[in-house]
């Protein structure tokens, strides 16, 4: 018995029922007609860690209809080619002369509508048969979330972070639709959304954690006319206050210091300035392990390139961390030879009394993701240059702005698993206006958390399966944090189940643990099926397609099909024996003749 549990069977599906509701209707009919020796199992299309099912194929008629019973809809879209090459794999250990296949969905397109790769056929004499659960029309408007996602850097806690929930009217009416949202610290909201008919919005919503360590946040909508792809998850690990190391005296970074932390100690934003002399870098590398390094061009230029603190500092950013360089606020001396593997390097300074016009380059660059509005544009306008080292670049591409005559002023270099900063202005007054602009605090902190992968939480979309390092074999637990369905599931990581509800879960590995955000597949808001005898999935599989009514005229059906199925073996054993007698009176010798 093949159920399609996924979303899209969560609605309406005639007689004030789901369609889930009736295909269980249906299996439990076929079940009922199980004769005394005849096993049976069950396969999902949406193979659903909370629900427990028979192991194999099974004579018990109690725990066949029990495990039926606990079938529930799911936020996921289904395999129908994993789902089959299951049920067949159980056929093989049977014993029986004859099998059956029977598979009860809506047959919606976005799962049936591709042939299953490698989908071998099931074992001589097995019969297959797909009943088509009917669909009725969505009277309703639908509004799915497509989608959430929170800033992808180093979090700190006591910050609000945005949360962005991008919500999608599938249908063609206008939905006015409830938000609702939590979070672990029991913080609960609701916001009321319009969106229209065949449109998308982007709703932002914030979270706060108040202390480091994993958080989590869940988002639903209410008030529309589907359900499963109404669900949405995050994770996060924020972390404590964390250091931002300048390698020099403090002057030399002008304005700097103070935007990544106004009050000096962290209190407001998390980063903690700390200054040390350049040639004790080394040690406050290990001491403090900072998530930005600032330094000056000087101070590269200045002794030899085998120093110490320069090859601790090339092992920093190579390894994930974050670098920014700068001209001094206070040193007017040229810059001197730096490092080949920053990816560039400035030349002499130059002035311009009046200021020369400046702007981004690169808009779509994630230093400037909090100063983005909803068109795309950076907030960061009428920016001038009074004093300037030019970037030379071994990448333009790596260019994120400068003077509108092309010269590049601040630029990013990958180097190993890190990133390096470079810039033509000293962060101060004298140098350009950007100082004096409100988005400079959003610039200077982003050079600090905008580290990518930060963020060690898994994302998936409900029906996928979470893959984690490691042998196959070795066990590991996935428990529920946050979830319409309890789960907590031991066994080989190789073995692991899709997540087929949106919530929050842990992968518990050893002493590992991964966190899982997972959301209500999109998918499932479409509300086309397929429809006549061929279902593309089943590929070159022969099978009969047969709409499903209700369970007595199922029950019927089947009986009559297997009555004639019984009769079948001793018909040829009939015909057999008649073909063997005609044989034998054909080959007699015949008969002398009477005189």
């Amino acid at each position: 018995l093949v159920l399609d549990n996924s979303g899209s069977m969560d609605a309406a599906g005639g007689r004030s029922e789901t369609k889930l509701q009736r295909a269980l209707e249906a299996a439990e009919a076929v079940a009922a007609g199980l004769s005394g020796g005849d096993a049976a199992g069950v396969v999902l299309l949406v193979n659903d860690p909370a629900v427990a099912l028979p192991d194999g194929m099974t004579t018990d008629r109690v725990a066949l209809k029990t495990a039926l019973r606990q079938i529930m809809p799911t936020d996921a879209t289904g395999a129908p080619g994993e789902a089959l090459r299951r049920a067949f794999a159980l056929l093989e250990s049977c014993q029986a002369v004859r099998c059956e296949v029977h598979v009860f969905s809506d047959f919606q397109e976005a799962e049936w509508s591709k042939t299953a790769a490698g989908l071998k056929p099931p074992r001589g004499g097995t019969a297959i048969l797909f009943h088509r659960i009917p669909s009725e029309p969505r009277r309703e408007a639908n509004v799915s979330i497509a989608g959430v996602s929170l800033p992808d850097k180093r979090l700190i806690a006591g910050r609000r972070l945005p949360l962005a929930v991008r919500l999608s009217n599938t249908s063609a009416f206008n939905a006015d639709v409830r938000l609702n949202s939590e979070d672990d610290q029991g913080n609960k909201k609701v916001e009321r959304v319009t969106v229209p008919a065949r449109e998308e919005r982007l709703q932002i919503l914030y979270l706060t954690p108040e202390a480091a360590g994993t958080h989590w946040g869940r988002v639903w909508v209410e008030n529309d006319g589907f359900r499963p792809d109404n669900r949405a998850a995050a994770a996060l690990c924020s972390a404590d206050r964390e250091a931002v190391i300048f390698a020099g005296a403090a002057s030399e970074f002008g304005a700097l210091p103070v935007a990544m932390s106004p009050t000096a100690d962290g209190t407001l934003s998390g980063l903690v300035p700390v200054a040390v002399p350049v040639d004790g870098l080394e040690r406050a590398l290990a001491d403090r392990k900072p998530v930005l390094v600032a330094t000056t061009w000087q101070s590269l230029g200045r002794g030899r390139p085998d120093d110490s603190w320069k090859a601790a500092l090339d092992r920093y950013v190579r390894k994930g961390g974050n670098l920014l360089i700068a001209p001094s606020a206070t040193d007017t001396a040229s810059a001197g030879a730096a490092p080949g593997w920053l990816g560039g390097s400035v030349g002499d300074e130059q002035t311009a009394a009046a200021g020369l016009p400046a702007l981004v380059f690169r808009k779509s660059a994630r230093l400037f993701d909090d100063l983005r509005d909803a068109k795309g544009d950076v907030l960061l306008r009428n920016l001038r240059a009074f004093r300037f080292r030019v970037l030379r670049l071994a990448d333009e591409k790596t260019a994120l702005a400068g003077l509108e005559d092309g010269r590049a002023l601040l630029a990013e270099h990958r180097a190993g698993e890190g990133k390096v900063f470079l810039s033509g202005l000293a962060f101060d007054a004298s140098w350009s206006n950007l100082p004096l602009k409100p988005g400079f605090l959003a610039v200077a902190q982003s050079m600090a958390l905008c580290t990518e992968g930060a963020q060690k939480v898994m994302r998936l979309t409900a029906g996928e399966r979470p893959l984690v390092e490691g042998p196959s074999n070795a066990v590991v637990r996935i428990r529920s944090i946050a979830s319409d369905a309890a789960v907590d599931w031991n066994g080989p990581g190789g073995n692991m189940p899709a997540l087929a509800r949106s919530g929050v879960y842990v992968i518990e590995k050893g002493s590992n643990q991964t966190y899982v955000a997972v959301s209500s597949s999109a998918r499932e808001a479409g509300e086309t099926f397929i429809s006549g005898n061929e279902v593309p999935a089943a590929g070159g599989l022969a099978y009969s397609v047969e709409a499903y009514g209700d369970a007595d005229e199922l029950a019927a059906r089947l009986k009559r099909r297997r009555v004639g199925m019984d009769f079948y073996a001793p018909f040829v054993l009939a015909c057999l024996l008649a073909l063997l007698t005609e044989g034998w009176v054909a080959s007699s010798p015949p008969k002398a003749a009477k005189a």
